[in-house]
């Protein structure tokens, strides 16, 4: 943290484990998180509403007590992948849960159920095609 006359600059590292649930075979997931932010906070003499942006935030100089609840909060959602899967092995195999990956290759549908269309609907693509 750094205390300027009009500014305060406070520099967060945020360094962990959290546990996800796979997206592809529900087994719990370690990501490494390792990141650095940081927040600058303006003191100016009067103001009506803090202002918040992105990580520029806007307030009174007789402000005491500023909640970084919700800037940590943003940060280490942001931070976390969109999609979380177990990593592949040195020969390019899934590391999921092999029962999982067995029971959901059997529930994939193959190229012949994909074939099959309702009649009503083929009446659509038609419709569409011309």
């Amino acid at each position: 943290m750094e205390v300027f006359e009009k500014m305060i600059t406070l520099d967060f590292h945020f360094k962990g484990k959290v546990q996800l649930p796979c997206d592809r075979c529900l087994e719990p997931v370690d990501i490494d998180l390792d990141f650095s932010e940081n927040l600058l906070v303006k003191l100016v003499p009067m103001i009506e509403e803090p202002e918040e942006e992105d990580n520029l935030w806007v307030v009174s100089e007789n402000t005491y007590e500023l909640d970084v609840f919700h800037f940590v909060y943003e940060c280490l959602t942001l931070a976390l992948p969109l999609r979380v899967v177990h990593p592949d092995d040195a020969s390019g195999k899934s590391t999921c849960n092999p029962e999982i990956i067995k029971k959901l290759e059997e529930l994939t549908p193959g190229e012949t159920q994909r074939e099959v269309i309702d009649p009503r609907w083929e009446a659509l693509k038609n419709i569409k095609q011309s």
